[in-house]
């Protein structure tokens, strides 16, 4: 890992792992996987975020991040991202009013092979809305913020700090640890509640602001959920959280996919701080960091036929019911706003707005900037009907409640 800046799109590149390997795969078969961190303001716009100032930004951040122009290249065992694809435009839309669906504009897939895949979005007047997009297979929540980082500093006209490592998951993972593999993984988790009056395609999400410090944001979550299931069923709930790797080693700066899975099994009679505490000590052994077991072999499956495979499973598992997992959980924080200021008018909240992808059961992200957290809960519509969700969301919400 350099020290230096990886600020030529001809020296950054970097092999497709496994995991992106899936992203691809069901990109291919339901476009619009992306990862959208979403900023609102409570003000009219300023001349701060004016479509010239931003794009001349975000024309100074890729130049120092160029992972942010990536675009697929090769084949096989030579898969490869490579920072050849256009810099991120910014897309003007219509405005965004507060409590109204998300315009179309945000469900609009990010072509991996031509680019871009990575954009960023400004809504009009009379409350602006800026959004952060990435498509999921070239960066995760803590790449997508690392840039959205560094447009802020161009804005407020200060050096940006840029990319100093262009590692996969994986190598990251082999770097880090060697060649530790997980088990495989068995589609033996049912969702959460059972499916009652839910049609349709794509996916339902709910927001919900909390104001105030929560302390073990995730193993509250992660109880709240494993209580909602056994009002149906008394069975284990497995919650996949995504780790970011980077706690491990603070001096990279990368916008990658460095994210990998813990998974926890959790039992609804099990108190919050317990399930805290083994939280912290999967994180300190560094579970996380293990390698799927076909990661090798999937190297060498063309990425028609794997996707083939990657909808044969997904298509099982709609038929069956049966998931690896019960829910996936985010949590990203960020100890204040200081990285997002700079402009006259600030901001007054942030969250991810998930994408419209339905291979999952139920996800839960979190963002918490300071002391104010948003949720979003979201869930395939033939999973969970609009009562379901408003159920399930509020007592996810009224658990974790300050």
């Amino acid at each position: 890992m350099s020290d230096a800046f990886l600020s030529s799109a001809e020296t950054y590149e970097r092999q497709v792992s496994f995991n992106e390997k899936l992203y691809l795969a069901s990109e291919l078969l339901h476009p619009g996987l992306c990862i959208q961190v979403v900023f609102e303001t409570s003000c009219p716009v300023s001349e701060d975020l004016c479509p010239e100032r931003l794009r001349a930004a975000i024309q100074a951040a890729t130049a120092l991040n160029p992972g942010a122009r990536l675009i697929l290249r090769g084949a096989l065992g030579w898969l490869r991202w490579v920072a050849r694809g256009p810099i991120p435009p910014l897309r003007v839309i219509k405005a965004w009013a507060k409590g109204q669906p998300p315009p179309a504009e945000l469900e609009r897939p990010l072509c991996p092979k031509r680019g871009p895949t990575c954009e960023v979005v400004l809504t009009q007047a009379p409350q602006p809305v800026l959004v952060f997009r990435a498509f999921h297979g070239v960066m995760d929540a803590r790449g997508l913020m690392h840039f959205a980082e560094e447009v802020f500093r161009a804005l407020r006209g200060e050096d940006l700090v840029g990319t100093n490592d262009a590692s996969s998951d994986s190598e990251f993972v082999l770097a880090q640890v060697g060649a530790k593999r997980r088990p495989a993984l068995r589609d033996d988790h049912a969702p959460l509640v059972s499916p009652q009056s839910a049609e349709g395609a794509g996916i339902r999400w709910r927001r919900y602001s909390l104001s105030g410090p929560v302390p073990g944001l995730v193993a509250k979550i992660s109880v709240a959920l494993a209580s909602y299931e056994q009002v149906t069923r008394e069975t284990t709930t497995r919650i996949m959280i995504p780790v970011d790797m980077r706690h491990y080693a603070p001096q990279v700066r990368s916008t990658s996919n460095l994210s990998n899975p813990l998974f926890l099994d959790v039992h609804p009679e099990e108190g919050w701080r317990s399930v805290h505490k083994r939280i912290v000590r999967g994180l300190l052994k560094k579970e996380a960091m293990r390698l799927d077991p076909n990661e090798e072999i999937a190297r060498w499956i063309p990425l028609g036929l794997f996707k083939q495979l990657y909808r044969n499973r997904t298509a099982r598992q709609r038929r069956s019911r049966r998931y690896p997992m019960s829910a996936l959980l985010t949590h990203v924080a960020l100890r204040d706003a200081s990285a997002f200021a700079g402009c006259t008018q600030p901001f007054s909240a942030y969250y991810f707005m998930p994408s419209p992808n339905d291979a999952l059961p139920l996800c839960v992200s979190a963002m918490t900037v300071g002391a104010h957290t948003e949720l979003v809960v979201s869930a395939p519509s033939f999973l969970l009907g609009e009562r379901q969700l408003d159920q399930l969301g509020a007592a996810i919400a009224e658990a974790v409640s300050p």
